[in-house]
């Protein structure tokens, strides 16, 4: 039981490690690196996956009811677009902190921030707070009594669920998203628009 546990931790300190890296502006050079770096992902994907619950890809998520920066509810379908990515963060989080700025550094037009969602337990205070500048562009919903986290066992922040409009799970992301995700998003949601 401890090794498995113990592999999981590794993984999780690679992941800050490679985040807080990759944040800090190191490059890793060549093809060779990228596709480690890249397979390495997908296997911190695995095997943060093996230790989540009710997270399958393929399958729909239920209709969550969160609330807005108002204190209203909302359920997450009213929130979802063609693709829309639901990132579980915490303000205290720094790497949060430094992949919003760079989530918000990144989109070009304001209609490009619907297709992103932030899910925080912290009050709507304490967001403004601790993310400054990109709060106000952001859209942040609340899960005050940590139903979400606790359902899915969301571990570490941030992490990202991609959704369709059905609310089917896509893709998970762990860690920070990268810029290339993000626009990535936002492409597929415009060419939805195009062809309505």
């Amino acid at each position: 039981m401890k090794r498995p546990r113990t592999v999981f931790l590794y993984v999780l300190l690679f992941a800050a490690v490679a985040t807080i890296a990759y944040f800090s502006g190191i490059t890793v050079a060549g093809y060779v690196a990228e596709s480690r770096a890249a397979r390495e992902r997908e296997e911190f994907k695995r095997s943060v996956l093996e230790h989540t619950r009710d997270l399958t890809i393929g399958e729909k998520l239920q209709d969550h009811i969160l609330l807005d920066d108002l204190g209203r509810k909302i359920r997450l379908s009213e929130l979802v677009s063609e693709r829309t990515i639901l990132t579980f963060i915490e303000p205290d989080c720094g790497t949060c902190i430094i992949a919003a700025n760079k989530l918000h550094e990144t989109l070009t037009s304001g209609s490009d921030y619907q297709f992103f969602l932030f899910v925080s337990t912290y009050t709507p205070e304490d967001v403004q707070d601790a993310m400054g500048e990109a709060a106000n562009s952001l859209r942040f919903v609340y899960d005050e009594d940590g139903t979400l986290f606790e359902k899915y066992q969301i571990s570490m922040s941030p992490f990202s669920l991609v959704l369709d409009r059905n609310l089917t799970l896509l893709d998970v992301i762990p860690g920070a998203l990268t810029s290339e995700e993000c626009l990535e998003v936002v492409a597929i949601n415009r060419a939805a628009d195009n062809n309505n």
